[in-house]
């Protein structure tokens, strides 16, 4: 395994370590999707994360999806220092939704994929109340457990 010396004269420890790496390879199509550059190249051009020519190298990028791709790729080659400085940048942009990606990580697979296995156990609760407990349920909710158990009626 290769070993990477962190160089503190290059802007705080650098290179990113791989948590960092990961989430932004995880995250890439809706950091893509999701960042909004407007005010936030303003940002972090102040916070000294990117300097003037990052600034209008990004600017004059002709769509958002472009600009964003390119301001991940200089985040990917930042020091930590500046993918913290970034993070705090979001969250100023009013953009912590994207703030807490990069900085708990996230994914669209985890993301949907707990959303979707809290909805299915929250349907098969609610079923199964239904079915041991038809008293509580209108009648339509009680047709379908019946549905369910003996198939459809005539």
């Amino acid at each position: 395994m290769c070993s990477v010396e962190r160089k503190s004269e290059y802007g705080g420890d650098w290179p990113l370590t791989e948590n960092e790496i990961s989430i932004l390879d995880t995250n890439q199509e809706s950091l893509v999707d999701l960042v909004d550059c407007s005010e936030l190249l303003v940002r972090l051009y102040s916070a000294q994360v990117i300097n003037g020519k990052q600034r209008v190298t990004t600017s004059s990028e002709p769509n958002d999806l472009k600009r964003n791709e390119i301001l991940l790729d200089i985040i990917r080659r930042g020091s930590i220092d500046d993918y913290r400085q970034v993070v705090r940048c979001l969250h100023e942009s009013n953009q912590s939704h994207v703030a807490m990606l990069l900085d708990k990580g996230g994914g669209r697979f985890s993301t949907i994929g707990y959303m979707h296995a809290y909805m299915l156990v929250g349907a098969c609760v609610h079923t199964y109340m239904i079915c041991k407990f038809p008293g509580l349920a209108d009648h339509a909710l009680t047709q379908h457990c019946h549905f369910a158990k003996m198939g459809p009626s005539t």
